[in-house]
């Protein structure tokens, strides 16, 4: 069989991959690709199984596994990545996991993310005020990136001037995992990042411990479970995920979904007619265009998976963008459809590891397009041409340029 991924990480994968990953599913669901160095899950049922099964599939130490395929001086260099980044909640197995997941529930519950609903369509409001004067924008730049900023930066009590800092801390740690560039300079501009934030959080935390407020690295701070409390150093690891993830993942879904929205006139016609229809219509947006198109894990032993062998400390990816298309889940699984029911996507993972910042990205999005469909009623795109993000690992846009007349 000649390698299935060799057209993979080209311009016309990044621009739509879902094509390379049904010939995948169809062929080999669970794939060993020599040029990305790693496993791939590509069904529903195997990429559930890889996420579900953490006693076989690690968390821990996936950076220093990735990093290992570098030569010998970038490895020493870049070492401390594995360490400063490649801890705390996202980088962990239970009981560990779930020992700091159980102490960080305490804040993330969901009437803190309830109490979040005044503030966030506040916010929503002040950004359809700025675009309703204008006839040409990208709504990216305007709504998408601001918004999940906004609430963020509202969250930690982070001074809004701080947003385009935090936007390249952000980018530079997310784009780690993308194959857009060598994994070495990757690494060093992740590595810069996070000492950064590390530093940036350092201060958060000094001045919240003499001058507690009600937001959230006070929370952190005051959060216990069965008298347990995060260390220092979890401290900040949680507080970079947070914030690293709880914008990325919902500009993409604000983004991501208007693109199908306006691409399909009648189902933008049946939302419009029902906002009833905004719950469905959000979790379809997630399925057909996910945040993160795949979770990396480390395999931690020699095993028997989906009929192939994978050996201890390899890596697999659960392409979980192929697996949200699977046929054999979804019918007509490329068709977006509003009312698709039931709609058991992967794109927030599944298992120990499910994405803990999910409902404060519905809520966003929730809050995000009745007013947007309602107050910008002639919105449509510029232009057919639309640019994605050269990415392995998340479905971004690069820009959206919207009309309003």
């Amino acid at each position: 069989m000649s390698d299935l991924t060799a057209n993979w990480l080209t311009p016309e994968f990044f621009q739509n991959p879902y094509p390379y990953y049904d010939e995948l599913r169809t062929r080999a669901p669970i794939y060993w690709s020599a040029k990305l160095n790693m496993w791939l899950a590509s069904n529903y049922a195997l990429t559930f199984e890889a996420l579900r099964d953490h006693a076989h599939f690690s968390n821990v130490g996936r950076i220093a596994a990735e990093l290992a395929s570098l030569p010998e001086a970038d490895r020493a260099a870049l070492a401390p990545l594995a360490d400063e980044l490649g801890t705390g909640l996202i980088h962990s197995d239970p009981p560990d996991h779930t020992r700091m997941r159980r102490i960080v529930s305490q804040v993330f519950t969901p009437r803190v993310v309830e109490n979040l609903r005044a503030r966030t369509g506040g916010l929503v409001d002040e950004l359809i005020d700025r675009m309703a004067e204008r006839e040409r924008f990208d709504f990216i730049e305007e709504f998408a990136l601001p918004l999940p900023m906004l609430v963020i930066s509202d969250l930690f009590g982070a001074p809004r001037e701080d947003r385009a800092r935090i936007k390249r801390w952000s980018e530079a740690i997310t784009d780690l995992g993308s194959h857009r560039a060598p994994l070495a300079e990757l690494a060093r501009d992740a590595l810069r990042a996070t000492r950064e934030l590390q530093a940036y959080f350092e201060g958060l935390l000094d001045e919240r411990r003499r001058h507690p407020r009600e937001d959230l690295i006070t929370l952190l701070l005051n959060a216990e479970a069965e008298g347990e409390r995060l260390t220092r150093k979890e401290l900040i690891g949680m507080a970079i995920l947070i914030l690293v993830a709880g914008h990325e993942t919902t500009t993409s879904l604000l983004s991501n979904g208007l693109l199908l929205l306006l691409r399909h006139p009648a189902q933008l016609s049946a939302l419009r007619a029902d906002p009833a229809l905004i719950p469905g219509a959000v979790e379809e947006m997630l399925r057909l265009e996910p945040s993160f198109l795949r979770t990396p894990r480390r395999i931690k032993e020699d095993m028997e998976f989906g009929g192939a062998c994978l050996k201890k400390g390899q890596m697999i990816s659960a392409l979980n963008g192929a697996a949200n298309r699977d046929p054999a889940v979804f019918p007509d699984p490329h068709v977006f459809d509003i009312r698709r029911s039931p709609n058991k996507h992967l794109s927030f993972g599944h298992g120990p590891h499910q994405c803990l910042g999910a409902p404060l990205a519905r809520l966003e999005a929730a809050l995000a397009f009745p007013r947007l469909l309602g107050r910008l009623p002639d919105l449509t795109l510029d232009g057919d041409e639309v640019k994605w993000k050269d990415d392995f690992s998340t479905r971004r846009l690069v820009r959206l340029m919207v009309r309003t007349k």
